[in-house]
């Protein structure tokens, strides 16, 4: 029976992971104020956390305004959360069991093979962390008393003084009751700081991520297919490494978060998307990358500059080829995050030509050039916020996020100090205020914490070069003809497709014509 329910339980996934979910749901009933992310900073070697502002203080859920729900139950778990291969979402594993896609890389001539297994290692000590280092405190603001089984089948639920309930398990579930105004809280344990209780359970220094979910459901069995999903809230976990092991950021005292400076990732491109309309062209670039340095160990402890979350980033140059020239037609700045450990597609916005649509049967060229992590990832923030402050001068200063595709790109910068992430603008069509994103972006912009300026770019096999000026660390050539409409796809064939690359840490290729890298994977 118990397998059973921990099958039916993976089931629970399938809601729990969806990243822009509805705090409201229909019937009217619970709402869960999820906004505001969780960002800590935990320093072993440094015996401290909190967030970036050096709080010891973890935001909580509150969940209220449950009249319709009264008789249900409200379940509560703290999962790890990862990204699937496509970097489209993030997804939520309960009980820990998840292990990485296993996939292939095809057509690349700088990436090797897929590591399904180090990433899988990766999960499950993130897994092993939040589970040790965590409970949940839930208390009602409002005094009524909580009432739950104290001995549920994934879940421990132990009584309070005050009469709060600290829960320890994968999933929980209190009984709702109409006046209910639950206030919920992750909870960090000190032994956790502790360097030989991290070694004890095989924890190394890393990023990790957690979503405290919240659900409504029919009953306390763990097996009720009778659920809503009401808010989830991210956390970042932030494991610094010594500074024996890692190149960190300065050291401004204990309560300033500090980074590690070697880059690690590495990249080969995997598509351009092009799709036209009668008076202007969309085009998305995607990227395969890789994001494995090796391990370093001094002691008992070992940590790798891949255990951290990186930008990735470069600016776009579109030419039209003629016969003796070629003229500019457009520039932007491009890219997304990757997370740790990670290998992956990382699709870049669409973004929309500022004059007419490509010609058929023309020839193009796209130029990517990567040159500072940082730098590169301040100016592509500079510019998106500079088109938010565009659409405040527009007549209409609310628009919906139909007339900005791009928009949806940008979901996962939600994990970032600083931003609470573009939720609003993505769950709704019409009528979405502008202000707290430009304010978030301000945040991020601004930001003295991270990304940090990295010193060396690094591969997978050791080899290091300091970042200094060079003009890039690397940079794509791709040349086509604008073909015809696929009509599977919607988006124009590209023909005599060239390719080139160049990296400051070799692996170049020249007019490769075989077409662009591709990942599969098995369901």
């Amino acid at each position: 029976m118990k397998n059973e329910l921990r099958i039916l339980g993976r089931l629970l996934l399938l809601i729990v992971s969806l990243t822009m979910a509805e705090s409201v749901h229909a019937s009217g009933g619970c709402v869960a104020d999820t906004d505001e992310k969780i960002e800590i900073q935990i320093s072993p070697a440094n015996q401290s956390w909190g967030d970036y502002t050096g709080r010891q203080l973890i935001p909580s859920t509150l969940v209220d305004k449950c009249e319709k729900d009264a008789g249900r139950f409200l379940m509560i778990s703290l999962g790890s959360a990862f990204w699937d291969t496509t970097n489209t979402g993030i997804n939520t594993s309960i009980f820990g069991d998840h292990a990485a896609r296993n996939c292939s890389i095809n057509n690349s001539h700088v990436l090797g093979d897929f590591k399904q297994g180090r990433a899988t290692a990766s999960l499950l000590r993130q897994y092993k962390f939040i589970r040790s280092c965590f409970d949940v405190r839930v208390v009602d603001v409002g005094g009524e008393p909580i009432i739950a089984k104290e001995n549920q089948e994934f879940c421990q639920v132990r009584r309070e003084e005050d009469g709060a309930v600290t829960l320890i398990g994968d999933m929980c579930f209190l009984k709702v009751r109409g006046r209910n105004k639950f206030a919920i809280q992750p909870v960090f344990k000190g032994k956790c700081l502790e360097p030989s209780y991290l070694q004890e359970l095989g924890i190394e220094p890393q990023d990790m991520y957690a979503k405290l979910n919240t659900l409504i459901a029919g009953d306390d069995t763990g097996n009720s297919q009778d659920l809503t999903h009401i808010g989830s809230r991210l956390l970042h976990l932030n494991i610094a490494p010594d500074s024996k092991t890692l190149k960190l950021t300065e050291d401004y005292g204990p309560m300033t978060p500090r980074f590690v400076t070697d880059y690690s990732v590495e990249s080969d491109i995997s598509d351009i998307e092009i799709k036209q309309q009668s008076d202007t062209s969309e085009l998305q670039l995607k990227f395969l990358v890789s994001n494995f340095a090796p391990e370093k160990c001094v002691g008992n402890e070992c940590a790798s500059a891949s255990n951290y979350t990186q930008p990735f980033f470069g600016q776009v140059e579109l030419y039209q080829v003629g016969k003796n020239k070629q003229t500019l037609i457009d520039e932007w700045w491009d890219g997304g995050l990757v997370p740790p450990n990670w290998q992956g597609v990382v699709p870049g916005m669409k973004f929309r030509l500022s004059e007419g649509p490509l010609v058929k049967g023309g020839r193009y060229k796209i130029v990517v050039t990567m040159q500072n992590p940082t730098d590169d990832y301040s100016i592509f923030l500079s510019g998106f916020r500079q088109m938010l402050l565009n659409m405040y001068a527009t007549e209409d200063a609310e628009v919906g996020i139909d007339i900005f595709p791009n928009i949806s790109s940008l979901s996962n910068l939600g994990v970032l100090p600083s931003f609470g992430g573009v939720g609003s603008l993505v769950r709704h069509n019409q009528g979405v205020a502008l202000g707290e994103i430009v304010r978030g972006l301000d945040g991020i912009i601004k930001s003295q914490i991270w990304p940090p300026y990295y010193d060396r770019v690094c591969d997978d096999e050791s080899s290091c070069l300091k970042v200094g000026n060079k003009k890039f660390h690397q940079k794509y050539v791709v040349e086509f003809v604008v073909g015809e409409k696929d009509l599977d796809t919607g988006a124009q064939k590209l023909l005599n497709l060239s390719i080139s690359k160049r990296s400051v840490l070799g692996g170049n290729y020249d007019n490769k014509t075989s077409g662009f890298a591709t990942l599969t994977c098995e369901r």
